[in-house]
Parts: C-alpha cells; sequence; structure tokens
C-alpha cells in the first residue's frame, strides 16, 4: 500500500496510507489482517497488489460480516472497484457462507455508491457520525463548486458527516 499512488482531493486525502516505517508497516498490516472474526482479502493484477478488501466482524452462525476496501487511486474510475466487489461479494456467499454484506460510505463519495449498487448493494440507512479529519471543511465549503457538500457535512466545534449504510444480501432460490 505504501507504493501507491496519493490521492490528491482534499475529500479523500485522509484515506492515504500514512508513510510508515517497516516495524509500524508490520504493525499496520497485523491490525487489520489479523483481527479475530476478520477476513483480509487482496485485489491483484496483473501481479500488482491494488486493493486491500476486508470483511469484517464475520459472524458464521448469523452468516454475516462488514465489509470495507481499499483502492490503489491509481485504478479508480476503471471499474475495478467494481468487479472487486462482485467478486468478494460471490466468494462470501460461495466460499464462506455469508448471505449477508453490510458497510458505511460517506454519503459524497457518490464513486464509490455507484459501484456498491452495480455490486448488488442497497441504501438501508443513512447517520451522521462525528468524525476527527484533517480535512478543512471550513475551508472547503466556502467555495461555491463545493456547495453540494453541505448536505453531507456539519460543523460545530469538529465535523459531522452522514455515512450511507448499505447492504447486500444473498437472494436464494426456491
Amino acid at each position: 500500500m505504501q507504493s501507491w499512488q496519493r490521492h490528491t482531493d482534499p475529500l479523500f486525502v485522509p484515506y492515504n496510507v500514512p508513510v510508515l516505517s517497516e516495524d509500524q508497516e508490520e504493525t499496520f498490516w497485523r491490525y487489520w489482517t489479523e483481527k479475530p472474526g476478520t477476513i483480509s482479502l487482496a485485489g491483484v493484477l496483473d501481479g500488482r497488489f491494488i486493493a486491500h478488501i476486508l470483511l469484517r466482524d464475520h459472524d458464521p452462525q448469523a452468516a454475516c460480516a462488514d465489509l470495507g476496501i481499499s483502492l490503489d487511486p491509481g485504478f479508480i474510475g476503471q471499474g475495478l472497484g467494481t468487479e472487486l466487489l462482485l467478486l468478494t461479494r460471490d466468494f462470501a456467499y460461495q466460499s464462506l457462507g455469508i448471505e449477508r454484506i453490510t458497510l458505511d460510505v460517506a454519503a459524497w463519495n457518490q464513486r464509490a455508491i455507484r459501484a456498491y449498487v452495480k455490486a448488488g448493494f442497497r441504501e438501508t440507512g443513512r447517520r451522521w457520525i462525528d468524525w476527527d479529519t484533517p480535512v478543512d471543511f471550513r475551508a472547503l465549503l466556502q467555495g461555491p463548486e463545493n456547495q453540494w457538500l453541505w448536505e453531507h457535512v456539519r460543523i460545530d466545534t469538529g465535523y459531522t458527516i452522514v455515512l450511507v449504510r448499505m447492504c447486500a444480501q444473498k437472494t436464494r432460490s426456491l
């Protein structure tokens, strides 16, 4: 992930993986790959690691998990995120016995929401959460080109953003 391109859009800069020492990188990787109830998958294209996909809070009895995906910014906008979501969804259904996958996504991330919908996810709700972020929304929201963000962000002493809750449900045939 250290070799991935960097997000330059201020809304996505917080998703850049920080530059880490070798020890920090190992700790970071272990944190994401060795958590109980977490299944960690890699998206590889032509031998290159381009995505890290997590199925978190996997509950085999309830047949559900929560999805997280990180995609190298250099590969965004090529349909690869949607393809990885479809592959992950099918793998979860067929190999892990998962029947319901949930996720949360920032409401302003319309590109991701479109990919989730193409992969069979549907919106199930919205909620406001406090977000500790380096994004300077006060400055960002002053520009007329960013007025569309007002419906997704509140500014008080900190920032509160809207998360969209989505779910993909395995359909059972009769």
